[in-house]
């Protein structure tokens, strides 16, 4: 493949990217609830303006903050209190219960893009537009974050980002304190990333050997 042909196939990567019909509405959870409210219906107000056929899809993520797991209390998640809101018109509403901070929220994204989107046997990824709807006073934090979990992600992704006006007595200044913690926060999901595929090689060589093969050498 000449210099040529390659630029080309890069720009037809990125058109096609850019221009697929699907848009993906990430919502992030809040464990203050007025501000979570505002979310949501910064997220609805945001579809009403750009999805007139009701065809986006919604991710909503966050579970209960400081919850051991989300049967530990009758408390309701903050993406499925969030799921309450979106009208029956939509049929594709994804409800992740099990994260607890902004890491952990765009890692379980990527795991849902990487299933649904790129480890699918189609061949090229066609990731969906991705907007991102959080708080105005959460937004750099959360740019630095998204930034760190999909650094290893085969496609560069740019969301969009749908920022509520809500914050608290408290919120801006914490997140000064928050930032510092952004690169230990992105490499405990990387890091558990990376555990995940060793154990699961792990059990594919486990899985080889009880069938009495072994996996070719390259």
């Amino acid at each position: 493949m000449n210099k040529l042909m390659l630029i080309n196939l890069v720009i037809l990567l990125s058109i096609m990217q850019i221009c697929t019909s699907t848009t993906l509405m990430v919502v992030l959870g809040c464990s203050i609830e007025y501000i979570q409210q505002d979310r949501i219906q910064t997220a609805l107000k945001y579809a009403v303006n750009n999805d007139k056929d009701n065809k986006f899809i919604w991710f909503l993520t966050g579970g209960v903050k400081y919850a051991l797991s989300i049967y530990e209390n009758n408390k309701k998640s903050e993406s499925s209190t969030m799921a309450m809101y979106i009208s029956s018109a939509y049929t594709q509403i994804i409800i992740d219960e099990y994260s607890k901070n902004t890491a952990e929220n765009f890692n379980m994204l990527k795991q849902h893009l990487l299933t649904k989107y790129v480890n699918n046997n189609l061949g090229i990824p066609n990731i969906p537009n991705i907007v991102i709807t959080t708080s105005e006073y959460h937004q750099a934090r959360a740019n630095q974050i998204f930034d760190g979990v999909f650094s290893n992600f085969p496609v560069r992704i740019y969301p969009i980002w749908n920022l509520g006006k809500q914050s608290c007595d408290y919120c801006w200044g914490d997140e000064v304190i928050h930032m510092r913690n952004v690169d230990a926060d992105v490499l405990k999901v990387l890091k558990l990333e990376l555990d995940m595929e060793h154990q699961y090689q792990k059990y594919q060589e486990q899985q080889n050997r009880l069938r009495g093969f072994s996996p070719s050498k390259i």
